[in-house]
């Protein structure tokens, strides 16, 4: 009975340790993404006035400044892809890993999204709706997969 007692105890603290490094998690990956979204825009928006009434060797020269700042983005989320990859979810714990998987389609998401625009896509804005849509399902997931009502109040209600 003892032991009993002692593994449900121990199994709801790794579940309160792995569903608040997730929530972490997301509010670095939800950062992350920002970030890289704001290089792209910011150096987008500079160079803008020069791509429209500049020569193809110079419009050239700044759609590459834009697909080095999308790589840096990319850089910054394969990172946190890392991380969050990293996080110890135990297997019989399927929401949290469910939740995690979430929180990956979101950073594989946007890493494609930079990676595209690092390998020389056209950037025609960032897909905004898209991205929070997949946010919000990341979220969603992890207030189902919180241990208690409390810890699902930890995880915010929108990006």
């Amino acid at each position: 009975m003892v032991l009993g007692l002692s593994g449900t105890a121990a199994d709801r603290a790794l579940r309160h340790h792995e569903f608040t490094t997730l929530v972490s998690r997301d509010a670095d990956s939800e950062a992350t993404a920002a970030h890289a979204e704001g290089v792209v825009m910011s150096t987008h928006a500079y160079t803008m006035p020069l791509l429209t009434y500049s020569t193809p060797e110079v419009r050239s020269g700044l759609a590459k400044v834009i697909a080095e700042s999308a790589a840096q983005g990319v850089g910054e989320l394969r990172n946190e892809r890392a991380a969050v990859a990293a996080t110890t979810v135990l297997p019989w714990h399927s929401s949290m890993r469910a939740a995690k998987r979430a929180e990956l389609n979101y950073l594989d998401s946007w890493t494609a999204y930079l990676q595209g625009i690092a390998s020389g896509d056209a950037f025609d804005g960032v897909p905004t709706q898209s991205f929070d849509a997949m946010h919000q399902a990341a979220l969603a997931s992890l207030r189902q997969a919180a241990p208690d009502h409390k810890a699902a109040q930890a995880v915010p209600s929108s990006p």
